[in-house]
């Protein structure tokens, strides 16, 4: 007969699972290691992660911010402000104008370049991207 047991850090983070040795002054019974327990964690979701405290518990894994204005709380995970919003969506909109001018730029700077090589004879006159 085997006992899994199931591993987890100083912090309850689950580490891994592995088989208890049995106890050789009583046979059938099992070695239990420090920051181990035979409780069975329960599956949680991609976005969940799972920790032992007095028992197996699930929260919201704490990702990155989705911005600097996010605040994390651990049972809505990363919230925000409306104002927060109005400052992220002002953010958003300067970059996006940002990169659709350096696009148009850069459409610019290939047609000049193709313009002057084509004075230069250096490609086809007839050459279009």
């Amino acid at each position: 007969m085997k006992q899994v047991i199931y591993h987890y850090d100083k912090t309850g983070m689950l580490k891994e699972k592995s088989f208890a040795r049995e106890n050789p002054l009583e046979k059938g019974k099992f070695l239990i290691p420090a920051n181990a327990t035979i409780e069975k964690p329960p599956s949680c979701l991609k976005t969940e992660e799972v920790y032992f405290l007095s028992g197996w518990k699930v929260r919201l894994k704490k990702l990155p911010p989705p911005s600097k204005y996010h605040i994390w709380d651990d049972k809505k995970g990363w919230s925000i402000s409306s104002e927060d919003q109005k400052k992220l969506d002002e953010e958003i909109k300067k970059e996006t104008l940002s990169t659709e001018i350096n696009e148009k730029i850069i459409i610019e700077c290939r047609r000049v370049a193709i313009e002057n090589l084509k004075a230069r004879k250096e490609i086809p006159q007839d050459y279009e991207e």
